[in-house]
């Protein structure tokens, strides 16, 4: 066996080296020694564009070199050459062969070749650009970035030559914009000498001249965007008229509904302010209901004796905690409707005829059937269930529903401020969906009203943002309620002052009685530590099974129910700016 092992480890062991060693092998790469641009501007304003470059290729192989060209600010490209020592490349894909593909606003030359390493190749890429003479006031000009604004190679020299028609008065002036190169003027040629260019640095050109000499009239996309800028106080105007209606809608309704008078100030509560229901009474403060506040609400009815809380067996791979259930216990005459759908949906039960409950209607035979064969067959229900029960969006929306409608009744929540919420609110989407659809325009119609649309789209899509906020900022409470709402604020503090530290002398009595306040208030995790602290005896609605209540460990199986509880449902431009050219070169 060893025998027939031990040459195949070999051989990988081979395979492996040669690996490592063509990995540490010398990397190819290349530079140009040199690269010359010959620029002929031909009566009428387009030009002949010639780009000789001498590639020095080091290591290898190299097959093929790219150039990339930007069409933007000219009229297009066309009669595109390839040559190397005088030989004519021919259209394909093969060595001798080069690809013309436009590319978006592109276009890109491709040229193959024999695999070439250590060596040293010229190439001459010939092509006319049309519209490349714009006008500048009285001046026409040639803005050009004659290097590429990418290129992965360093350049030794560079020399780009400028020569104008026999028509062409004396040239009015010629700089850099971008690069750096020594600039020489001779009579109607101009000269740009770079040296050691570094890689991606580009060499961008404009000569000057007077107008009229070479072409008479502006190139076609300067003649559109001439057209487009007749355009743009139109569309300056519409996203200006935008802003105007709706910040002013949005003043107008926040000065309308945007506040709510406190007619009496709130200092320090250390009691319930009123008789609302925890779940109620958190569900006003957060300006709806959430999990936290369904699950206070089942703690409410486990207190007042409609629930039972049970603790089993460990549960889980390691068996340290104790499982929880609640259970049905018995069903009061005068149940409210919301109390009465968090018992539906926590117990997973479907409503008679699939109805929501967004209105306070009283508790149908049905339901209240359900309810008593619930607790007449007295089904216990794993905590687990109850929350994935209560976090389910539908569920949540209908208790939220139900919640919202019993402060309504209670007069604490504002029929009319919720309809101006949902207006507004459905406004904003409506703007914002117009916005987004009017980004159609300025792509199907760019060369017709050009980039000035996008102004218009931005305009819609903020304002559309910016009323959907104004809308969920209006309050949702009445009067009544905005002052009910700091009391109970208020309470919340004092839990939270009750939750921190050490228990003081008189507040373990009010921590059963707190406790689903503490659990709509978030602050289970707090309430558990202080109960565990206080040593306080469990409730008479929470009783263990099995070994939890062999063992006496009542106390500590009553904390991770309060923990499990909170964790349950906590989871879960300028016309003549800019030049043409630039784009992208290399090999490989």
């Amino acid at each position: 066996m060893l025998r027939k092992v031990l040459p195949i480890c070999g051989l990988l062991a081979a395979l492996l080296l040669v690996a490592v060693l063509c990995a540490c092998g010398p990397a190819k790469s290349y530079r140009a020694e040199r690269y010359d641009v010959d620029i002929a501007v031909q009566p009428g304003g387009s030009a002949i564009v010639t780009e000789t470059v001498v590639f020095a290729f080091r290591n290898g192989p190299f097959t093929y070199a790219f150039r990339e060209i930007p069409l933007e600010r000219t009229d297009g490209i066309e009669a595109v050459r390839v040559y190397e020592e005088g030989r004519p490349y021919t259209p394909g894909t093969g060595p001798g062969q080069y690809e013309v593909r436009q590319r978006g606003d592109s276009l890109r030359i491709t040229w193959h070749f024999d695999p070439t390493e250590n060596a040293a190749r010229t190439f001459v890429l010939a092509y006319r650009v049309r519209g490349l003479i714009r006008q500048e006031g009285i001046r026409d000009a040639l803005r050009w970035a004659a290097l590429p604004s990418e290129h992965d190679y360093g350049i030794t020299t560079a020399q780009v030559t400028v020569r104008l028609p026999e028509q062409a008065g004396p040239v009015a002036g010629a700089e850099v914009l971008d690069g750096h190169a020594q600039v020489g003027v001779l009579g109607r040629s101009v000269s740009f000498l770079a040296e050691q260019v570094e890689r991606d640095q580009p060499l961008t050109i404009a000569i000057w001249f007077p107008h009229g000499q070479i072409g008479g009239v502006p190139p076609l996309w300067q003649q559109r965007e001439l057209a487009q800028a007749t355009r743009a106080p139109l569309w300056i105007a519409g996203a200006g008229l935008i802003v105007v209606v709706a910040v002013g809608g949005a003043v107008w309704a926040w000065r309308r509904y945007g506040r709510v008078p406190v007619p009496h100030k709130v200092g320090a509560v250390t009691a319930p302010p009123d008789d609302l229901p925890p779940g109620l009474a958190s569900a006003l403060v957060e300006g709806g209901a959430r999990p936290a506040d369904i699950v206070a609400t089942l703690f409410d009815l486990s207190r007042r004796g409609v629930l039972a809380v049970e603790a089993g067996q460990p549960a889980g791979l390691l068996r340290r905690r104790p499982s929880f259930a609640f259970r049905l216990r018995t069903l009061p005459e005068a149940l409210p409707p919301f109390e009465a759908l968090t018992l539906l949906v926590a117990f997973d039960q479907q409503l008679e005829g699939g109805r929501t409950r967004a209105e306070r209607a009283p508790l149908t035979e049905p339901d209240r059937a359900t309810l008593e064969r619930l607790a007449s067959a007295g089904e216990p229900v794993p905590l687990e269930r109850v929350g994935a029960n209560l976090r389910a969006r539908r569920n949540l929306l209908r208790l939220q529903l139900a919640y919202d409608a019993e402060l309504r009744v209670r007069g604490l929540l504002d029929p009319a401020r919720d309809r101006i919420r949902g207006v507004w609110t459905a406004v904003g989407l409506a703007v914002l969906g117009l916005g987004l659809a009017s980004i159609a325009v300025p792509v199907v119609w760019s060369e017709l009203f050009g980039a000035w649309p996008f102004l218009v789209t931005g305009t819609l899509i903020v304002a559309g943002l910016g009323l959907v906020v104004v809308g969920s900022a209006v309050p949702r409470r009445t009067e009544a309620g905005e002052q009910a709402a700091r009391s109970w604020e208020a309470f919340r503090r004092h839990l939270r002052g009750m939750a921190g530290g050490r228990p003081r002398p008189g507040e373990s009595g009010l921590l059963e009685p707190y406790l689903p306040y503490a659990l709509a208030f978030g602050l289970g995790s707090r309430w558990a530590r202080q109960w565990q602290a206080a040593g306080v005896s469990v409730p008479a609605w929470f009783r263990t099974l099995g070994e939890q209540a062999e063992a006496g460990r009542e106390t500590g199986a009553f904390v991770a129910l309060i923990a499990a509880a909170s964790s349950s449902v906590a989871t879960g431009g300028a016309v003549a700016g800019g030049a043409a050219g630039g784009g992208a070169s290399g090999a490989g």
